[in-house]
């Protein structure tokens, strides 16, 4: 019994090393995806659970290797996705959930040259904020500590918008 724990661990700790430098040539290109506090635990099974690489060609953006949601899918389970509670930032209790809250859909409110899925709210690498959440709504920035006003602006705060993510982007490229 020993030997088949042993042999299993030994198993494991292989598949994992061969993933970790298998990504350690990604990130020679791509170093960016490590530049955040917050990683993905999925990173330890390697880009190519997710990417074709460049030897590969999916037709998908980035190279996926699946939809976004049938990728986060394979390890995140749908259905209890749709019945979280996420306490609003400083609640303690789920007086205004987002239980139910979609998960895909044709287009992003923030990017609409985009389809929605996760990664609209969830940065699939790394991020600073907690549970991957793409968007700084820490208190100090523009979102005020509001979780929800990053796409709900005018129920949180009645006026002007602050600048869009993707705007913000789009004049970024056109600089460079």
């Amino acid at each position: 019994m020993n030997s088949l724990i042993l042999m299993s661990a030994l198993c494991w700790s292989a598949l994992f090393s061969v993933a970790s430098a298998a990504a350690e040539n990604c990130f020679e290109c791509h170093a960016e995806v490590l530049e955040k506090a917050g990683r993905h635990e999925a990173a330890v099974f390697g880009c190519d659970s997710c990417h074709a690489g460049h030897e590969g060609n999916s037709g998908r953006p980035a190279n996926l290797l699946a939809p976004v949601n049938d990728l986060c899918f394979q390890c995140h389970d749908a259905s209890l996705i749709m019945t979280e509670c996420h306490p609003g930032p400083g609640k303690k209790d789920c007086s205004h959930p987002i239980f139910g809250h979609p998960v895909s859909g044709p287009k992003d409110p923030l990017y609409p040259q985009k389809e929605f899925s996760c990664a609209s709210c969830h940065n699939p690498h790394s991020a600073q904020m907690e549970n991957l959440f793409r968007y700084d709504y820490s208190e100090g920035s523009a979102y005020q500590g509001n979780f929800c006003a990053v796409c709900h602006w005018d129920y949180a705060f009645p006026g002007d918008r602050p600048t869009p993510p993707w705007a913000i982007q789009k004049k970024l490229f056109k600089i460079r």
